[in-house]
């Protein structure tokens, strides 16, 4: 009967300690995002395509950049800030494959503030600094 006890508990603990990353202000975020407008560097109005097919924003707090069926990138996603009116997130890659396509990476270990249009329409970008400018516009995909 302790053995089973232990178990339930334990079973319990486990279950209970996954945390999402996102609070219930922003538990959309979830999912996958196709990106239709890009800007970075001095450039204005990229192709979206160059960045990815999508983004995908897993509930662990992972993420995946997809490009031709492909996972290009891969890692972690801290949530710097999180409160009704300001979401900021990091992106820390832990697997990259550059392959012979060229592609936009996200800002790495960079603070990038998230705004929201609707549920299905956000849009992500860094602050002003040296390295240039990014932002990408995303809307849900169906």
């Amino acid at each position: 009967m302790k053995k089973l006890s232990f178990f339930f508990l334990f079973s319990f603990l486990t279950i209970s300690c996954e945390k999402e990353l996102f609070n219930e202000d922003y538990n959309y975020m979830y999912g996958d995002w196709i990106p239709v407008h890009l800007d970075c560097g001095m450039g204005h109005d990229i192709k979206p395509q160059l960045f990815c097919d999508f983004l995908q924003i897993l509930k662990n707090g992972t993420y995946k950049v997809i490009r031709n069926g492909n996972t290009i990138e891969s890692g972690k996603i801290e949530a710097e800030s999180q409160t009704v009116n300001k979401l900021s997130i990091i992106f820390i890659p832990e697997k990259i494959d550059f392959g012979s396509d060229s592609f936009i990476r996200l800002p790495h270990s960079t603070t990038l503030d998230v705004i929201t249009f609707t549920q299905d329409s956000i849009h992500i970008q860094n602050r002003a600094v040296d390295g240039g400018y990014f932002g990408v516009t995303l809307r849900r995909k169906n």
